[in-house]
């Protein structure tokens, strides 16, 4: 790519021209910088206090709706180009003069790093796994089926005694968890694929019997479902039940959420509520269409059409925030950089968008969200208090 072809993607990228080709280009070389895989070279992106004014010349911000004005505040390009990705689309223009952070708070920060793979196996004899830790390879062996870790990280399950694994009437259930800071994929008996995010756990037979496949769920997790006309798939959460024969979803159902959200991308499902609604009426259904989403409460249950990059964001190693509120933004943060957020303050209609890799450190994220003059990070260990 050479400087000229460099500054018109940027341009490109700024006016919302930009193919999703393009974003992806962009955000990859953002993520190589971040991770200093790439070093600046001013013979093919041009001079970089140059290339920093046109971003900062085009972003500007709203926060509660209000024009924030320019404060004056210098960042590496780097720090330009994270600011310039979160708060993309919400018209994001600003310089901040705060102070840098106390340099307590600052090496504080700095030792918070970004999750990774990190899972438990509970066998179902009571045996704990670190998948973390357990070497690649065969894992454990059941009813037939044969456990392992694969080198990218996966566990997965494959047949190595057919007799054996047909056998079984009682279902003997296995159960995988995801800490803080964690996450894992899962290749089911089956053939679906599962994604865990952070803090979140997945309880599954080692051997599907009978007419259907259930599982449960706490947290979050994306499903790629093995088509079987014969066996629904059914996914159990706390008050919901999703049942399918073969499709791609994601489910949200954090306990400290407001809501179960459930994504369709691909196929169709069905999600029904397991408790009766607040009027006392009897448990409604509803069925989704691809780029659907259903929200469901003890109030309300009700679909809409929602971006579905945003919903799976997390799986693909993304957050996107579209002008979500800060406090739900920073129940995903908790979650992924495994630290306890509290708030001193009224933070009522504060929104932002835009998008960021997860691979970035926290310290990263923090000044972004400083530099909007909004509020301020104190951090002791892996406490973080937000200061209006």
């Amino acid at each position: 790519m050479k400087e000229v072809e460099f500054k018109h993607l940027i341009e490109k990228y700024l006016d919302g021209k930009a193919s999703k080709a393009e974003q992806v280009l962009l955000f990859n070389f953002y993520d190589q910088l971040q991770e200093e895989e790439v070093e600046w070279d001013p013979s093919v992106m041009g001079d970089a206090e140059e290339v920093e004014r046109v971003i900062l010349g085009r972003i500007n911000v709203n926060v509660d709706a209000n024009e924030v004005r320019p404060l004056i505040k210098r960042f590496p390009w780097w720090s330009v180009a994270a600011s310039l990705l979160i708060l993309l689309n919400l018209g994001l223009y600003f310089y901040s003069s705060q102070e840098a952070p106390h340099k307590a708070t600052e090496e504080a920060i700095s030792k918070i790093k970004a999750g990774g793979d990190k899972a438990f196996l509970i066998l179902a004899n009571g045996t704990r796994l670190s998948l973390t830790d357990a070497d690649t390879g065969k894992i454990a062996e059941q009813m037939g089926l044969k456990i392992s870790k694969s080198a990218d990280g996966q566990l997965i399950y494959t047949v190595s005694d057919t007799k054996s694994s047909l056998q079984t009437t009682k279902p003997v259930y296995n159960k995988i968890e995801t800490p803080l800071g964690g996450k894992y994929q899962i290749n089911l008996p089956d053939g679906t694929k599962v994604w865990l995010n952070a803090a979140s756990s997945l309880r599954y037979p080692v051997v599907f019997t009978g007419t259907e496949r259930r599982v449960e769920l706490t947290g979050e997790g994306y499903f790629e479902v093995s088509k079987d006309k014969n066996k629904r798939f059914i996914v159990s959460t706390e008050g919901q039940e999703l049942s399918v024969f073969g499709t791609h979803f994601n489910i949200n159902a954090y306990a400290d959420e407001p809501a179960i959200k459930t994504t369709l991308l691909e196929g169709s499902v069905k999600v029904s509520q397991t408790n009766q609604s607040a009027q006392g009426q009897p448990a409604l259904s509803r069925f989704l269409n691809p780029g659907q989403q259903s929200i469901l409460n003890a109030k309300t249950f009700e679909v809409k059409k929602v971006d579905t990059e945003s919903a799976v964001d997390w799986k693909n190693g993304r957050f996107i925030f579209n002008n979500e509120d800060i406090q739900s933004a920073m129940r995903k943060l908790s979650r992924w950089y495994s630290i306890k957020v509290s708030y001193e303050g009224n933070f009522k209609n504060i929104n932002f968008g835009g998008s960021f890799s997860r691979s970035n450190h926290l310290a990263d994220i923090i000044k972004i969200l400083e530099a909007t003059n909004e509020f301020k990070f104190e951090v002791e260990g892996r406490e973080v208090k937000i200061v209006k």
